[in-house]
Formats: C-alpha cells, sequence, structure tokens
C-alpha cells in the first residue's frame, strides 16, 4: 500500500496548483524577511497599473470624440497599449489571483463587452463611420485574446508548448515563410475577370465608404478583408500601388499557412515529420497556385492551418488564449462562407478526440477551453448577426456557404438528367475527386497546377497513398493519424456539397477541396519517415524525407515551366489575365506620375475596373475615339496602350501605326511586358506634350 505504484496518478492540473499553493505558503511565510523597498516597489506597480486601467475604462467610455475622423480616438489603440501595459507589469505583478489574473481578467473582459456593446449601438445609431466601427470590433477582438492570455495558469501549457520553443524551430519557421513567399511571387503578374472585380469593390470603398465592413460582396468574399486591405493601401500609396498590394497580401497570407502547418504537425509528431510536411506544402503546385489570386481562398488557407494549431493548442494543452483565437477563426469562417467553414466541424472533431481519448490535460480544462472559444465566437459574431438583422437572413441566401443552396438547384434539376440518385451523386463526385487528385483535374485553368493532369506530383502521390495506408492501420492507436484521414475527409466535403455547380459536366469544382493539401502533406510526411525507418541502421532518417522533397519539388518546378507557363495564348490572355494585368499595371503607374493614359479597349484585357480610382485613365471602344483623344490631348504627357499581337491572337499593330503616323511617330511604338512565350502583351507609346 505504501508503494508509489498504488498512488492515484494526480495530473499536471493538480501539481501545479499544489506548486502553485506551495508557492504562495512560502511568499506569506517570507515576507516578513522582504526589504521594505520590495514590498513598496509591489505597491507602487500596481497602482500604476490601476490608475492606466482607470484611464483606459475613461477614455473607452468617452469614445469616439471625433464622429467624423477616420479613427478618431481609436478602441483599437486602447486595447493594443492595455495588452503592452499587461506585458510590461506582469513580471512586477507575477501570476497571482488577486494582483493579476482576475483583475486583469475583469478588465478585458470589461472593455470587450464595452466596445463590441459600443459597436452594436453605432449600427442602430449609424454615428460612425466603417474605419471606426472596425476599429471598435478589432478592439473587442483584441480584448478577448488578452483575456484568454491572462486566464492560463503559468505552467499549465509549458510543457507541451517548449516542444516548438526553441530558435531552431523560430529559423525554420522564418525560412519556411521566405521560400514560400519567393516562390509564390515568381512567374508573370495575373488579374483574372474575379480578381479585378475583388479589386474594384476594394477601390469603391474610396467612392462609397458607406459600404459595410460586416457585409458580402458580390463575390462571397467578406468585406472586412477589402477594407483591412484598403485601409493598408491607402497610408502606403505613396510606396506601393494598391493592385500590386493587394497581390503581394495575398500571397503572404497564403505563405502564413505554411509555417504555422509546421508548428502543428509539430505539436502531433515531430520535427522531421513537420518540416518534411511544410517543405512539401511549399512546393505544391496546387497550393502554390491558389495563393496567387486575389480570392477569399488565401485567407481561407491561414485560417484552416492556424484553426488547427489553436484546436491542438487548445484542447491539447489547455490554452485559454488559443482557444480565444480559435473562437475569433470560427468568426470568420462563418463570413468568408467558402472553404474555411470546414474548421468548425474539423475543430469540434479535435475537441471530441482529445476529450475522449486519452486527455493529455484534464477534461475540465478540455470542456473550459471549449466553452470559451464558443463564448468568444458567439461574441464576436454577434455585431454581425445584429446588423444581418437574424441568423437566418445572415447564413441562407445563394452564395451563403461555397454556393451550397445553388449546387443543391443544380443538383435537383441534373440529377434526373445523368440518371442519378441523390445517394449516386454523392458517390460520383466522391470518386470524381479521388480521380481529380491522381489523374486529371477539372477546373478553370488558373486553378490548377498541369492543365489535364492530376493535381498531385507523382513523388506525393506515392507518398500520400502510402501514409494513408499507415494512418488507416494505426488510427486507433495513434491521434496524428486520426486527425489525417479526418481532416482529409472533411475538407474533400466542399467540393462534394457543390455538385455540380459551375460546370456543364458532372464533377465539382477542385479549388473548393483545396484545404485537403494540408493534410496530403501530412500523410505524404508520414509516408516518407515510415520508408525511412527500414534503412535507418544504415542512414540517418533525415536523408530520405530530404531526398523526397527535392524530388517533389523538381517535379513540381518542371510542370511549372513546362506546363502551367507554356498554355495556349488564348487561355493566358482570357483566363489567367495576363493581358489584362499587364494593361492594369502600365496604366496605373503612369496614371500616379500625373500622365494621361488612353487605353484602346479590347476583349481580352477588359479591366476599366480596375481603374476606377484613377480619373485620367479613359478607355476607349473604337480607333475613331482613340484618334479623337489623341488629337485632343494637348499641353500634357499621355501614354496609349493598345493590344499586342500573338500567333493565336492577331492585333494589326503594324497598320495602326501606320494611321496613327500623323499622331505618333511609328518608333515611339514600344512592346510591353511579355508573356511567358515571348509575345508582347500590349505595345505603348509615349506622347510628350502636344501644342
Amino acid at each position: 500500500m505504501g508503494s508509489a505504484s498504488s498512488e492515484p496518478s494526480r495530473s499536471s492540473e493538480d501539481v501545479y496548483n499544489e506548486a502553485s499553493a506551495t508557492g504562495h505558503s512560502a511568499s506569506r511565510e517570507s515576507a516578513s524577511s522582504r526589504p521594505r523597498g520590495t514590498r513598496a516597489g509591489r505597491w507602487l506597480s500596481v497602482t500604476i497599473v490601476w490608475s492606466v486601467v482607470c484611464f483606459f475604462l475613461y477614455s473607452a467610455w468617452n469614445i469616439p470624440k471625433a464622429p467624423t475622423g477616420p479613427f478618431g480616438v481609436s478602441f483599437l489603440h486602447i486595447a493594443l497599449e492595455a495588452s503592452a501595459c499587461t506585458l510590461l507589469f506582469r513580471r512586477f505583478l507575477g501570476s497571482s489571483l488577486l494582483t493579476h489574473r482576475i483583475p486583469l481578467s475583469a478588465f478585458f473582459a470589461l472593455l470587450a463587452a464595452l466596445s463590441l456593446s459600443r459597436l452594436i449601438f453605432a449600427i442602430n445609431s449609424n454615428s460612425l463611420n466603417n474605419p471606426q466601427l472596425f476599429s471598435l470590433w478589432g478592439s473587442g477582438a483584441i480584448c478577448l485574446l488578452m483575456l484568454g492570455l491572462t486566464l492560463d495558469y503559468k505552467a499549465s501549457t509549458a510543457r507541451n508548448l517548449n516542444r516548438f520553443a526553441p530558435l531552431v524551430d523560430a529559423g525554420i519557421a522564418a525560412a519556411l515563410l521566405t521560400i514560400a513567399l519567393v516562390l509564390r511571387l515568381q512567374g508573370p503578374i495575373t488579374a483574372a475577370v474575379d480578381e479585378i472585380i475583388i479589386y474594384s469593390e476594394m477601390l469603391s470603398l474610396q467612392r462609397f465608404p458607406d459600404i459595410k465592413f460586416w457585409d458580402t460582396s458580390t463575390t462571397s468574399n467578406p468585406f472586412f478583408v477589402h477594407w483591412l486591405v484598403y485601409l493598408t493601401a491607402s497610408r502606403l500609396k505613396n510606396v506601393i500601388d494598391s493592385f500590386v498590394l493587394e497581390k503581394f497580401v495575398t500571397a503572404l497570407f497564403a505563405s502564413l499557412s505554411i509555417p504555422i502547418w509546421y508548428f502543428a504537425v509539430k505539436l502531433l509528431c515531430n520535427r522531421r515529420i513537420a518540416l518534411t510536411a511544410a517543405v512539401l506544402l511549399s512546393v505544391f503546385g496546387w497550393h502554390w497556385v491558389n495563393s496567387r489570386f486575389i480570392y477569399v481562398y488565401p485567407y481561407e488557407l491561414t485560417v484552416i492551418s492556424l484553426a488547427t494549431l489553436c484546436s491542438l493548442l487548445a484542447f491539447g494543452s489547455g490554452s485559454f488564449a488559443a482557444a480565444a483565437g480559435l473562437g475569433l477563426l470560427w468568426t470568420f469562417a462563418i463570413l468568408a462562407k467558402k472553404i474555411s467553414i470546414i474548421g468548425i466541424p474539423f475543430s469540434a472533431y479535435l475537441f471530441l478526440d482529445f476529450l475522449v481519448v486519452r486527455p493529455p490535460t484534464t477534461r475540465k480544462r478540455i470542456l473550459s477551453a471549449f466553452l470559451l472559444c464558443a463564448t468568444v465566437f458567439l461574441l464576436t459574431y454577434l455585431p454581425f448577426l445584429y446588423a444581418d438583422g437574424s441568423l437566418s437572413t445572415h447564413i441562407s441566401g445563394s452564395d451563403r456557404f461555397f454556393r451550397y443552396n445553388q449546387a443543391s438547384e443544380a443538383r435537383q434539376m441534373r440529377l434526373a438528367a445523368m440518371g442519378l440518385s441523390p445517394i449516386g451523386a454523392y458517390l460520383h463526385i466522391s470518386l470524381d475527386a479521388i480521380h481529380q487528385l491522381f489523374v486529371a483535374s477539372s477546373d478553370a485553368f488558373r486553378h490548377y497546377f498541369r492543365p489535364s493532369g492530376p493535381l498531385l506530383d507523382p513523388v506525393l502521390a506515392v507518398l500520400s497513398i502510402i501514409g494513408f495506408g499507415y494512418a488507416l492501420t494505426f488510427s486507433v492507436w495513434k491521434r496524428e493519424c486520426r486527425i489525417a484521414i479526418a481532416g482529409l475527409v472533411m475538407f474533400t466535403l466542399p467540393m462534394i456539397l457543390s455538385f455540380p455547380l459551375d460546370s456543364l459536366e458532372p464533377h465539382g469544382i477542385a479549388r473548393r477541396m483545396v484545404g485537403n493539401t494540408f493534410f496530403i502533406v501530412l500523410l505524404g510526411a508520414m509516408g516518407a519517415d515510415l520508408i525511412s525507418r527500414p534503412v535507418a541502421r544504415y542512414l540517418p532518417r533525415w536523408i530520405i524525407p530530404g531526398v523526397v522533397c527535392i524530388a517533389s519539388a523538381m517535379a513540381n518546378f518542371h510542370f511549372y515551366k513546362t506546363e502551367y507557363l507554356t498554355q495556349r495564348s488564348t487561355v493566358w490572355f482570357t483566363d489567367h489575365g495576363l493581358r489584362r494585368a499587364a494593361v492594369v499595371l502600365a496604366a496605373r503607374s503612369a496614371a500616379q506620375q500625373g500622365i494621361a493614359v488612353l487605353v484602346l479597349n479590347d476583349p481580352t484585357y477588359d479591366s476599366p475596373e480596375g481603374m476606377l480610382d484613377l480619373p485620367n485613365v479613359r478607355f476607349l471602344a473604337s480607333r475613331q475615339e482613340l484618334r479623337k483623344a489623341i488629337s485632343e490631348t494637348k499641353g500634357a504627357k499621355a501614354l496609349v496602350i493598345i493590344p499586342g499581337p500573338s500567333d493565336e491572337y492577331n492585333f494589326p499593330v503594324d497598320e495602326l501605326a501606320r494611321d496613327f503616323s500623323d499622331l505618333v511617330p511609328t518608333y515611339l511604338w514600344t512592346p510591353g511586358r511579355k508573356s511567358p512565350r515571348g509575345y508582347p502583351l500590349i505595345v505603348t507609346a509615349t506622347i510628350e506634350s502636344r501644342t
């Protein structure tokens, strides 16, 4: 009975509470022996902090002072300053309930409630403009994150968090982000039709500032993403053009998903598997291509990886800060209405897995983390819900959740014609998802890496099959195996549920299951690790994963150069929008220098929506209109833009140059940006000021 093995096991929570109680007791015993200056310094710190807290509360109650200003005295600024103050004085206050957690938790809860309630009041009274409303919501979100941070115990998550705390992991993450971003910024800049529409919506915020940030745009993009990029672009307009900035921001967010996924896999497995998965994801052509477009997908890729990481920390380590972050990501997923919505049921699955199967922390803490996540989600979603009137109005509609309602209507119309029952249709599209991964994709040209080829490169295809077999075999015993399979299945659902939308053929859309790229590379990394085990006696375990990553990268680079960049000119012009991007970049660059821009419009680059903010850009529908516009241009420099020719698209550049030789000398016409096949996308002529 006295043996150590007969003692009931104690959780890390009990150990921490006991240690904390012991520490407090020791601190009370030694308090009398402390110098009076130390005690005075502590009381001074407490006084300063509470004085700052009172000032913040007073300021928050009287904000905003200037409703017509761009920001006024922002709630967001107060939240950031309060957060910095908390972190600064935490060292002096320690982690005791009385001096730190209870007062600071109450402060952040109060400030969050105040900012969100003021936001609802402002929505009702229409007293604030959108930047101020966005600032109110942002301050509430930051305060809820800080609430989660202050609720965390000092040491309860340290054991699990230190798995990726060393500087070596930070260096790896920085290298992964750099490599991923450089890859995604390579190659020609595109401006697909939807990209121009989204960009014009962002520009419309300048002309119509009453567009609410909680609304959904015509392309089902959440408008608060538009507002965030617009506010950033308006402050960097003298440094970088807003179109280039928006392309960069989308690529950056998609690239961020790769180091985040490295940290998530590191929590599940080890550094070798995590690094293999992250490198495979960096060079994965499918993820690569869909990171480059001004859609909501790049943001959702980051949300999916970050939501997985937050779920692992919240339910695996009991982190309340991660739980609060997960609640915010749920709000984004609801508003984005695309692939990230699957992150909500996937997080719920992770919660159940950690709660039921060998919980690494107490079930009470896991339940508390889930409750905090749900509370943060409800609080941060409430203003949007209030603004939209009702839950059914906000969630339902033909553009909601990867257009499921449209797909349902299309399914009813087409199933009978195709001779399929509803069950048969779901089975068909599930098989088609596998077909697109391993045989041939069938999406729009701009969304897949290999025209008419499979989404997976041969190396990753073989590794993922091996990893899937391994995960299926050990799913009962290993949590990472269950998570990989569950994620793969769940993030294929958007494609299945949207069948047969957007296509005359009986298949879904590959880009709607791009979220499963994370779990495909995880299975691939598991497969590579499994292959390396038999030769572990002869070779270091990292050799085979390294060779695999190099082989996958070489395969994707080969497909990029030989297939993606060598598609027919008409495909690039009309679908990828190379010519459209060339016009937008040339026209915007000149117009922002004060040069008048005259564009001979053409169906292959119809893009006037991309210059809505530039009054000195004119699109002319015919040669006659162009001639008249050039004749009327006097006293200022002008740039004339016309289409460029190619083998598959014949525009008579020489003929136009001869016809306009009386207005524009022939030698002034010069080729502009070129396509990957060497054809000029546009031809320009710069005319000096005319008298």
